[in-house]
């Protein structure tokens, strides 16, 4: 089990992947994390000591259109900007079948969110320090 006691110093998106490497601080050990996503959001580079992982259910965020079954933004401007604030802009014109989770690094701000289709499109291993 991960601590939520731990730092992600940076990371990097090619646009395909996101890397980064999670310093568990209550077991000394480092993970370098590869998750396969499309898009991302941050709100900062890095946090220090308090950073947690998320997965959550990303179907209960936004609307989805009934048609294409994508992801959609609410029609009022103030709830569209309350949306996006929360990094959840990065949702619309996904299919909501195709990427019903959402990884989360949330530390006072948002780290990292970005949709993923499963569990799978996370991977990790642990290195040296």
């Amino acid at each position: 089990m991960l601590s939520g006691d731990s730092t992600v110093r940076s990371f990097s998106f090619d646009g395909k992947k996101v890397v980064f490497v999670f310093e568990d601080n209550e077991t000394d050990q480092h993970y370098q994390f590869e998750i396969q996503t499309p898009l991302i959001f941050s709100e900062t580079p890095n946090g220090i000591d308090c950073v947690h992982i998320r997965l959550e259910d990303s179907t209960g965020f936004l609307d989805i259109d009934s048609q294409s079954g994508r992801f959609i933004l609410p029609p009022s401007f103030s709830k569209q900007m309350q949306k996006t604030k929360k990094g959840l802009h990065i949702l619309v014109g996904l299919k909501a079948k195709e990427y019903p989770m959402l990884f989360s690094l949330v530390s006072y701000d948002y780290l990292l969110r970005c949709p993923i289709k499963s569990e799978e499109d996370i991977k990790y291993v642990p290195i040296s320090a």
